[in-house]
């Protein structure tokens, strides 16, 4: 999936501020400030609840447990660095440009002194593919991605002594989208959402509990109708289809570039939604729980930095960071997100 917008799955993720040299600014040139440890990605939502923010939350966390080597008594300096605004007429180029921005900004961050660079999704991997194996000018920073099954991040993160990539198991969250709105008598379902593995994997799991749970409660299994956005993220194209599928299905699910649409589009049509962002007018969604995902990254960077060898690391709904939000009593809920890792595939 490749653009630039808050991470699949990724729900509706402040702890009090430490001072840091951070601005809001995209970074276009290097300021001459060593920030040691970075974070490449949007600006809007760090201060929020979101996996930006969680992982925002995770830099200053584990700033607070180091000390600037330079000066023995300050708070080693954190950044975020920002891709600058890309167009495309279709996803390869959109592809493509966002690529290249991103790139730029590791670049930038790496000739700021940066020790650690977090890419916090998927889009992220070509940019960090391209860079990876230029031992002279990134061979001794620690990347940490977040990305999905299937990645060429994961598949070659083995060749990086000095990456992690945190694998979101995107099926695992398709499944209980699917286990629930049948469990809840919805007869027709829709999902809309971007190009590439990360929607091929979330349908699948859709599918996989749409089934579970029809043979579980006796019900008939709801029927699925999907769109794929093959172009960038056009509002226009994404509302048209968002508004179709509202027209055919008893409730609809995006991803995180289609879901305002969605929102608004079930709202014009009378319809029902389901949300991955934490919404109390959708009639499930799942909330991210930040304190327990902060905590998880906290850790992945100590660890990372501590490792000769790649490491991949598997985030699915048995670890804690998504709570579920929907009809299901809360006993049936907790069994089913607890036994998703086993049923799922």
């Amino acid at each position: 999936m490749k653009y630039n917008g808050k991470l699949l799955i990724i729900i509706s993720l402040v702890i009090a501020a430490v001072t840091v040299l951070c601005s809001c600014q995209v970074n276009t040139s290097s300021t001459g400030t060593k920030y040691k440890y970075v974070m490449i990605g949007g600006l809007s939502d760090v201060e929020e609840q979101t996996v930006n923010g969680a992982i925002w939350r995770s830099i200053k966390e584990y700033q607070k447990k180091s000390i600037d080597e330079s000066t023995n008594d300050k708070l080693p300096t954190i950044k975020y660095f920002t891709p600058a605004s890309v167009s495309g007429s279709d996803s390869k180029s959109y592809s493509e440009a966002f690529t290249e921005a991103a790139k730029k900004q590791i670049e930038l961050a790496a000739a700021g002194g940066a020790e650690v660079i977090f890419l916090p999704s998927d889009a992220y991997s070509d940019a960090y593919l391209s860079i990876k194996d230029n031992s002279k000018n990134f061979g001794n920073i620690n990347f940490i991605i977040l990305t999905v099954p299937g990645s060429k991040t994961a598949d070659v993160v083995a060749l990086n002594g000095k990456t992690t990539s945190i694998v979101l198991e995107t099926i695992q969250y398709g499944y209980v989208f699917g286990y629930v709105l049948t469990a809840t008598n919805h007869a027709s379902i829709g999902y809309i959402g971007a190009e590439g593995r990360t929607s091929e994997d979330f349908i699948t799991g859709i599918k996989n509990g749409c089934k579970a749970a029809s043979e579980a409660k006796g019900v008939a299994e709801p029927s699925l109708e999907t769109e794929i956005i093959t172009v960038g993220p056009n509002e226009a194209v994404i509302s048209e289809k968002a508004a179709s599928l509202c027209g055919k299905c008893d409730v609809v699910i995006g991803d995180e570039m289609t879901n305002g649409a969605v929102k608004k589009a079930a709202a014009d049509a009378g319809k029902q939604y389901a949300s991955i962002y934490e919404d109390e007018g959708a009639v499930m969604s799942f909330s991210l729980d930040c304190d327990v995902l902060t905590g998880k990254l906290t850790s992945t960077i100590t660890e990372c930095r501590q490792r000769s060898n790649g490491y991949v690391m598997n985030l699915g709904v048995e670890s804690g960071i998504f709570k579920l939000n929907s009809a299901l009593p809360e006993e049936e809920a907790n069994a089913l997100l607890s036994s998703v890792a086993a049923t799922a595939k």
